[in-house]
């Protein structure tokens, strides 16, 4: 059983623009590939415990203090993430380096345009075909995921 791992924005600006970049022309790659609307990239990094989570959770405290606003937990360690609510965009862990958000770009796209074309899975069966579906995709195109990431702004 995997553990919840909590996640929060982190703003474009803070992420080298080599790796905002690449996964720039990935998705770029993947709306020409596959026919879809572009989808909106946000950046996302690890979300700390609150200093009143550690003080309640020194204490035993039942009353845990709320998650910071913003924020999102997920079943284990994610690279990337499109969220049913909003599958117009796509959600790209921060600081992977420029050829591993590239790929997590367009296994990303991949859902977005899976949501557009059928709403979203109905169950876990249909999830996990999805996944396999958007892993392969991205598996097929890292060639090209890598000849974009090293082409992004030279000597940057």
């Amino acid at each position: 059983m995997s553990r919840e791992v909590r996640y929060i924005e982190v703003a474009a600006e803070e992420v080298p623009l080599r790796e905002r970049e690449a996964a720039a022309g990935a998705v770029s790659w993947a709306v020409l590939d596959l026919e879809m609307p572009p989808p909106r990239i946000r950046w996302f990094g690890p979300c700390a415990p609150t200093a009143g989570e550690l003080l309640a959770g020194m204490a035993g405290t039942a009353n845990m203090p709320p998650p910071p606003e913003d924020s999102f937990e997920q079943d284990g360690r994610i690279r990337g993430y499109v969220s049913p609510q909003d599958p117009g965009t796509i959600w790209i862990h921060a600081g992977m380096g420029r050829v591993q958000a590239a790929v997590t770009a367009l296994h990303e796209s991949l859902h977005s345009w899976q949501h557009s074309l059928m709403g979203p899975s109905r169950g876990p069966l249909e999830f996990a075909g999805r996944e396999e579906q958007a892993a392969a995709y991205a598996n097929a195109s890292r060639e090209i995921a890598r000849s974009i990431a090293n082409s992004s702004t030279e000597g940057a």
